[in-house]
């Protein structure tokens, strides 16, 4: 009997299904026992997840089995989906070259790095480089380990909008998140990450007018400069920006400082072990609320600029002054209600030497004052005491008498 085979042509013909197929949002797999320049399909994957992704087109989706892949990665089409099958702790995307480990070109909108329990461990030389930069809108890098060095760059930079970063594990490099640039409109969400020991800052924004970016949820450790920066590009622009329920553990330097827009500053917990929990420069109606502040030599830096603060319901568990206020800097408006300062923090420290009058000041308690505190300069400095429930005002004070309103 005439044994029958596969004609060239049926041959050529399933293999441009195949092709058609990733085209088109199929699955292509990647595995360390797979063969090199395969076609990456389930039955015969390919070894290498840069082989993999250049067979990718708009919709792929590429599943990387546990271990440890080699070479630097470009994503070029849009929502190309990169998943592990068992996360960032069995999953290893290395680069030994002195160049990104990914990089999503422009174009490539909606890309997916990982999710929750499938993402990627990213480590590399990273001399003088990004971790992962990301030049396309709306991608969303989620559940990846990023290890950078003292000699790294970013570990993240997105240049472009409407990025979501969740649930990231970043350590050492020179920034951790970066979100550069005048992007209006940019919506970046950043939620839940947890970010050790980069050089510089944890987290680093330069919002664009009516950026309405998101930091919520992430703890930030060791941060080499301030642990967030939030800066509006113009100062003046409505940025909308958000920094919420942030667990902020600083060996030093500045919990958060927000430069320009009129962020909401809220919710969140600043263990800094230095200079300054919250410093505020050229803001118009930023708003400063429920915050928990620590082990601050000032919890509250109010510098030059600012306009229309609010400032309620904080706690300062232990700073050597509640609020400083650069010279010459006073916000003309400020409201300033229901905040409690704990004992062993002095109550103001204006270099400029009075209070506005159209300072709103009620509810506020104050657990030490000058008599109490241990800094004999203190007397001197704090223009507002609150003493057995009266209301003092230093001589430099007096000419514009604080609005005060009751009383703890």
């Amino acid at each position: 009997m005439k044994r029958k085979g596969y004609s060239p042509a049926l041959v050529v013909g399933l293999a441009g299904l195949f092709a058609m197929e990733v085209a088109n949002g199929g699955a292509l797999y990647v595995e360390t026992f797979g063969s090199a320049n395969s076609a990456c399909s389930r039955a015969n994957p390919c070894d290498s997840v840069a082989h993999a992704v250049s067979l990718a087109g708009k919709g792929s989706r590429i599943i990387v089995g546990p271990g440890i892949y080699s070479g630097s990665l470009s994503i070029d089409h849009p929502a190309i989906k990169l998943i592990s099958v068992a996360g960032s702790r069995a999953t290893t995307l290395y680069t030994g070259a002195d160049s990104a480990a990914l990089t999503i070109q422009p174009g490539a909108d909606r890309s997916l790095i990982g999710q929750r329990g499938k993402g990627f461990e990213f480590a590399g030389a990273f001399n003088g480089a990004d971790g992962i930069v990301v030049n396309a809108s709306r991608a969303r890098i989620e559940g990846n380990a990023i290890h950078g060095n003292a000699v790294s760059g970013d570990a993240l930079v997105v240049n472009a909008a409407g990025a979501t970063i969740r649930g990231n594990t970043i350590y050492a490099f020179g920034r951790g998140i970066h979100l550069p640039g005048n992007i209006d409109r940019a919506r970046h969400k950043v939620d839940g990450n947890e970010i050790i020991g980069p050089g510089a800052e944890c987290i680093f924004l330069q919002a664009g007018a009516s950026g309405s970016n998101r930091l919520r949820n992430n703890v930030l450790e060791s941060c080499g400069g301030a642990a967030i920066v939030v800066e509006a590009l113009p100062a003046t622009s409505k940025t909308g920006d958000r920094v919420e329920n942030n667990v902020i553990d600083l060996g030093g330097g500045q919990g958060i400082r927000a430069i320009g827009g009129n962020p909401l500053l809220r919710r969140n917990f600043i263990d800094v072990f230095g200079v300054e929990g919250i410093r505020v420069e050229e803001t118009s109606a930023a708003k400063i609320m429920d915050n928990l502040v620590d082990n601050a030599m000032v919890a509250f830096y109010l510098g030059a600029g600012n306009d229309r603060l609010v400032l309620t319901n904080n706690t300062v568990a232990a700073a050597e002054y509640g609020i400083a206020v650069a010279a010459g800097a006073l916000p003309p408006r400020q409201v300033m209600r229901n905040n409690f300062f704990s004992t062993g923090t002095c109550a103001f420290d204006f270099a400029s030497g009075f209070v506005p009058a159209a300072y709103s000041f009620s509810r506020n308690f104050w657990g030490d004052l000058a008599h109490n505190h241990p800094h004999s300069d203190c007397d001197a400095e704090a223009d507002i005491l609150l003493t057995g429930g009266a209301l003092q005002l230093s001589p430099a004070a007096a000419p514009n008498p604080v609005r005060y309103r009751g009383g703890l």
